[in-house]
């Protein structure tokens, strides 16, 4: 595309501007983008952005719509090149596909990794000095004002942003058919499943499981490896879809539903291995979950109640992919209960812990237990004679025993 149209003055196409012109319109341009990109990865939304960078599945399971923030942030990606593109164009009056090489954008991606990943000014202060546009493009005066933007530009620092981890994908879900949302039934069950199934292939994991759960009530789900336990949780807050049955959380129907979906209703899950974001810090994970549903104020004070609530207020400010296996059951608890869900759903939150730690999570889930309704599933049966006066037992995907009552509880 020869001939292209360069940049003039405003009402006077006559008038071109001279490269040093044209060199200061960019870089105001680059210091609006930039400020409003640095604002932006500073506001809640870049937060959640940062953390869905980290982790996916988990910030679903906080009730955040991680499809939508990825199309508004690859919207504001597309934007930001699609006006670097027109810069692009009218400076250099030519586009030719040969510009944009496997080599140039290989350069691009290297300017990323040395730059710095999780930074708004890495890349750019990074760059060689031989890695800008081409000779056969530039302009003679572009490496003039090259060394004195990045010498302006030092000093500037990117909002804090998490390191980059790899994230886990989504779990596939098998086909199902919709069932009309029923109307609220009114039988005090804050949690009810109807011929609960799901298939893989010719497995069948869980098998038409009946189960109802009071308001508060505390239960512990017990069997052996491979009964269903882990999945009947992945079906009850959306990470599988059943292949038949309903799932009912106070009365309404939310069989098939998503999983952020599922979360905004109440229903929150502490994982059997810790789900979190482990370039965030624990004030960071506790903020994340609070924050969805609650004014900045009430969010910072629910995350220092949370903090001295878990005894965490010493770690506030560490990054948790440094901690122990046991702080990290703990920080995701914590997560979970800033979210202040009707329902909390435990896999196996003693594993791995100390018997001084299994002690203080007991004493943990007994005091959320005041509150909130729970299921907990656990092989430590030490740890369920702690908590439990009812279990129910799973056995190759169904219920085995259901409303047992557990002598050994206090």
């Amino acid at each position: 595309m020869p001939s292209l149209p360069t940049l003039n003055l405003p009402g006077d196409p006559s008038r071109v501007l001279d490269p040093t012109e044209t060199f200061y319109v960019v870089m105001s341009l680059l210091v609006i983008v930039y400020l409003g990109l640095h604002a932006l990865m500073a506001s809640h939304f870049g937060r959640v952005v940062i953390a869905i960078r980290e982790n996916e599945i988990r910030c679903e399971l906080l009730g955040y719509d991680v499809r939508l923030h990825k199309l508004l942030i690859f919207t504001v990606g597309g934007g930001t090149a699609g006006l670097a593109g027109c810069l692009f164009a009218n400076w250099g009056a030519f586009v030719s596909p040969t510009v944009f090489s496997l080599a140039m954008t290989s350069q691009i991606i290297i300017w990323v990794i040395v730059g710095g990943l999780g930074t708004l000014l890495g890349p750019h202060h990074r760059v060689p000095d031989r890695a800008v546009p081409h000779d056969d493009v530039r302009h003679p005066t572009t490496c003039e004002h090259q060394s004195d933007l990045r010498d302006h530009l030092s000093g500037l620092r990117a909002p804090r942003a998490a390191r980059p981890r790899a994230n886990a994908g989504k779990v596939g879900r098998p086909g199902v058919r919709q069932v009309a949302d029923p109307q609220p039934r009114m039988n005090g069950a804050v949690l009810e499943t109807v011929d609960l199934s799901v298939r893989f292939g010719g497995v069948e994991a869980v098998r038409s499981v009946n189960f109802t759960l009071a308001e508060r009530e505390l239960r512990c789900l017990i069997g052996p490896n491979g009964a269903g336990k882990s999945t009947l949780f992945k079906l009850l807050t959306g990470q599988l879809r059943p292949t038949a049955g309903r799932i009912l959380f106070r009365g309404h129907d939310i069989t098939g539903d998503h999983t952020h979906a599922i979360a905004r209703r109440g229903i929150g899950i502490k994982s059997q291995v810790p789900s979190l974001f482990d370039g965030l810090t624990v004030r960071e994970h506790l903020w994340l979950s609070a924050r969805r549903t609650n004014p900045a104020a009430r969010t910072r004070e629910i995350v220092d109640e949370i903090l001295e609530r878990m005894r965490l207020t010493s770690l506030a400010s560490e990054v948790v992919g440094q901690f122990s296996h046991g702080l990290r059951q703990w920080v995701e608890l914590g997560t979970v209960l800033a979210g202040n869900p009707t329902l909390i759903l435990l896999d196996e939150p003693a594993a791995g812990m100390t018997h001084d730690e299994v002690a203080r999570t007991a004493e943990l889930v007994r005091d959320i237990n005041r509150t909130h309704a729970l299921i907990v599933v656990e092989h430590d049966m030490q740890f369920v004679k702690m908590i439990a006066r009812t279990v129910t037992v799973m056995h190759q995907g169904g219920v085995l025993v259901e409303e047992t009552p557990w002598i050994g509880s206090s």
